[in-house]
């Protein structure tokens, strides 16, 4: 998942030139992140309403978590990053 504006790799967030940019871009990738998450979610309660009791987990159901997991890792990485955001990221990048 990519927000507009940001290349994704060892320098994270390079291309956007303020906080306020990168605030942008960290808001985008927030928006689809939940938008995944929601529908994640219901995915996992539909495996969840069709598993039998006592039953270990299907490949589905393992592989949906594992998602929900990572999302929920990005988008709390995407809030601390909001809230720890100085007011110009360029200067720590030079």
């Amino acid at each position: 998942m990519k927000a507009p504006g940001c290349t994704i790799g060892s320098d994270f967030l390079p291309q956007t030139r303020s906080s306020g940019s990168a605030r942008a871009a960290l808001r985008g990738l927030l928006a689809q992140n939940d938008a995944a998450l929601a529908d994640l979610r219901e995915q996992v309660d539909k495996f969840d309403a069709l598993a039998e009791p006592g039953a270990p987990p299907p490949l589905n159901r393992l592989v949906a978590e594992f998602g929900l997991r990572s999302f929920e890792t990005l988008r709390d990485w995407a809030l601390w990053t909001l809230d720890h955001l100085g007011e110009d990221i360029t200067a720590a990048d030079r």
